[in-house]
């Protein structure tokens, strides 16, 4: 889980820094290879920091 936790930190900051296809693809990418038991309340709310633009 630490990895998919700095790939989507990557994906943000592909997103600020003007590739959002990229971003996104990557971050799909990232949340489809988690497994489901992995999709806790924790992860829910990184991506959510990670969306409003943490990075």
């Amino acid at each position: 889980m630490p990895r998919a936790l700095l790939t989507l930190d990557h994906a943000q900051c592909l997103r600020i820094d003007k590739g959002p296809q990229t971003a996104a693809d990557m971050a799909t990418d990232t949340w489809n290879k988690l497994r489901v038991f992995v999709w806790t309340a924790q992860v829910q709310a990184a991506c959510r920091v990670r969306r409003q633009g943490a990075c």
